[in-house]
């Protein structure tokens, strides 16, 4: 069983992650690309749904390097962490924390980086 320092020190990549791919110059440059991902400077569904897709994808290629655990369970931990950025991430849970119109704004990012933080540690302990 790992401790909670174990625990802490393999969420911060995820959230840094999370911090990165939330942030409104990774939305502007999505959007740049032709995705729509952004309108008026906050997420649209789809720009939520593409960014918990690279989530996913970056986080998986990040787990391949550990060869003590199965496929199975590195998509399984994949996938769990990116429904938790999905919910994280919505505009609407940045509205109930306080970003006007649930757009994310450096305040609403850093605090669900960190909300997001610590509900990957809860998880790690299921």
């Amino acid at each position: 069983m790992s401790t909670f320092q174990e625990k802490a020190t393999i969420a911060i990549v995820p959230s840094l992650l999370f911090l990165a791919l939330n942030s409104q110059f990774a939305y502007q440059l999505t959007n740049a690309i032709g995705l729509g991902t952004s309108a008026g400077g906050c997420p649209t569904p789809l720009g939520t749904v593409l960014h918990t897709v690279v989530y996913f994808l970056i986080v998986y290629a990040l787990m391949m390097a550990d060869k003590r655990t199965s496929t199975k369970t590195k998509a399984d931990r994949s996938l769990t962490s990116s429904l938790l950025f999905f919910a994280f991430a919505s505009p609407t849970l940045y509205a109930l924390t306080g970003s006007a119109g649930g757009c994310p704004d450096f305040r609403g990012i850093l605090l669900h980086s960190v909300l997001f933080f610590f509900a990957l540690i809860g998880v790690m302990y299921l």
